[in-house]
């Protein structure tokens, strides 16, 4: 749990969005090795290559406050060994992601010439 929670730290120093990028997506990782599930880890290699980029595009210091406080969320949650919890929180965080870059593509696409 250690090396979770001072991945949450180095997310929560990250300054600029390659740094948070960088550091998000080491923490999902972690998580992955700590369940011990290598198809998570392939998984969410995957992901990161696809989407990592896009998940922190058009983050405030707001967005990154509050990924920092849920990570932290999700760290406690594996630590007291409540599945169900991680589980909803990681549902959560993909529904705020999901519903956050619909909203920067719609805004994007009125803003458009």
């Amino acid at each position: 749990m250690t090396r979770l929670r001072q991945r949450v730290d180095v997310l929560a120093s990250a300054r600029t969005r390659s740094e948070r990028r960088r550091a998000d997506a080491q923490l999902w990782l972690e998580v992955a090795a700590a369940a011990q599930s290598s198809t998570l880890a392939r998984e969410e290699l995957g992901l990161q290559a696809r989407l990592g980029d896009l998940l922190w595009f058009g983050c405030d210091d707001a967005d990154h406050a509050r990924a920092v406080a849920q990570r932290g969320r999700l760290v406690t949650a594996i630590a007291s060994g409540s599945g169900a919890r991680a589980r909803a929180l990681v549902d959560r965080t993909v529904d705020v992601d999901t519903e956050r870059l619909v909203a920067l593509r719609l805004r994007l696409y009125r803003e458009a010439p």
